[in-house]
């Protein structure tokens, strides 16, 4: 068995070759194993129309027939058969790619594999379904998150487990893409809590917008999706720095959508709501509890206020979890971010600046008072022109 390293089938598969005998796996140029490139069902039946038996005699027959008996009494488990078949499938089937009978392209790139064993994902059986066995079918699919690497991974992950192979640089397209071909949920959990045992200071506005990036792109093959999937229904997006005009910052990519109404248009349905939900934890309890008192006057916490789409800016700062410690103190941190959140989406709107403008209102008549974000249509400025001979006021 190879090494975790030589595993990765990552790297660039091969078009498919002549037909042939023999199938062996190969290396890429990045040292990562890769299936071999054997044509379509070659060693199925047997040269000269035989019946195929002709290398099997009936003792031989006999024999394993003895062999399996004398296992059985010895006490062999059908979990040591299942090891060694899962192993035989991985050799055979995924790295030296025989008997294969499907052909998939993706990115430019095309690998040899076998409909029985694709057929376990649900997206990738229905793309099969109607075509033939020894049909080259090319994969389309919309989402910007997917990359060559995850489908590698995840079409491995098919022939054998592949969780070895996820880490934080490409957790989020490998949850993208299992997440989208089905029948692999524990690859799509073991991506989504990499994802969130990754989250710190300096990535979680990336994730954020990771998250509430629409999948409006190309799809991978450079033409339209021709299956239904959750993102070439429309992925999920939040609001705008400013959120109030739909148009796109350059970073986020998104639409208006509530924070909290999210889950309704989730691309990665129950995955998407927990890692906003995880987010949500981060920015309110987990980080702020690591930062020194007091924390209104944190310029890490400050920065990433800034960045926060509105629905989500609004829930962290009204939130009482908050631990900033009176509401005064409360108010006037919110203050001084709307301050430069204004700022940031002027430079993002060009000279005519944000549509809507936000606002802080604090709340009196209670015990304690509270805190309100809000937002509304930025007024117009009035011009004003002297009228003069001849010309109507």
């Amino acid at each position: 068995m190879s090494s975790s390293h030589e595993l990765v089938a990552a790297a660039v598969a091969t078009t498919a070759a002549a037909a042939g005998a023999g199938g062996s796996s190969s290396t890429s140029d990045q040292g990562f194993a890769t299936p071999s490139t054997t044509a379509y069902s070659s060693r199925h039946g047997t040269e000269g129309g035989g019946s195929g038996m002709t290398a099997v005699t009936m003792n031989e027959e006999a024999g394993h027939g003895a062999e399996s008996s004398k296992m059985a009494i010895e006490g062999g488990d059908s979990a040591t058969h299942a090891m060694g078949f899962s192993d035989y499938i991985w050799n055979v089937g995924y790295l030296q790619a025989q008997w294969t009978d499907v052909q998939l392209v993706f990115f430019d790139q095309s690998i040899n594999l076998h409909r029985i064993v694709l057929s376990r994902s649900p997206y990738l059986a229905q793309l099969m379904a109607p075509h033939p066995p020894g049909t080259s079918i090319r994969l389309l699919l919309p989402d910007l998150n997917i990359t060559s690497t995850s489908i590698h991974i995840a079409l491995q992950h098919l022939y054998n487990p592949a969780l070895r192979l996820v880490d934080s640089s490409n957790a989020r397209s490998v949850l993208a893409t299992a997440y989208i071909f089905g029948g692999m949920s524990e690859l799509v959990q073991h991506a989504y809590r990499i994802i969130r045992q990754s989250f710190s200071p300096s990535n979680i506005v990336d994730n954020i917008h990771w998250l509430g990036q629409h999948s409006t792109g190309p799809s991978i093959s450079g033409t339209p999706a021709s299956i239904d999937s959750p993102s070439s229904r429309g992925g999920l997006a939040f609001g705008t720095l400013d959120g109030g005009d739909g148009v796109s910052s350059p970073r986020s990519q998104s639409s208006v959508s509530g924070w909290r109404e999210a889950a309704q248009t989730a691309p990665y349905g129950e995955w998407s709501s927990r890692l906003r939900d995880d987010m949500t934890d981060y920015l309110i309890n987990i980080f702020p509890a690591s930062l020194p008192e007091p924390l209104s006057s944190d310029p890490t916490l400050f920065n990433i206020y800034c960045q926060l789409p509105y629905d989500l800016f609004k829930l962290c700062i009204e939130s009482p979890d908050l631990p900033i410690g009176t509401t005064q103190a409360r108010f006037t941190f919110a203050k001084k971010v709307i301050a430069q959140r204004k700022k940031l989406a002027g430079a993002n709107k060009g000279a005519s600046g944000p549509l809507m403008e936000e606002m802080v209102l604090l709340a009196v008549g209670t015990d304690s008072g509270s805190v309100e974000i809000t937002r509304r249509p930025k007024k117009g400025k009035t011009t004003l022109v002297k009228a003069g001979p001849g010309v109507a006021a």
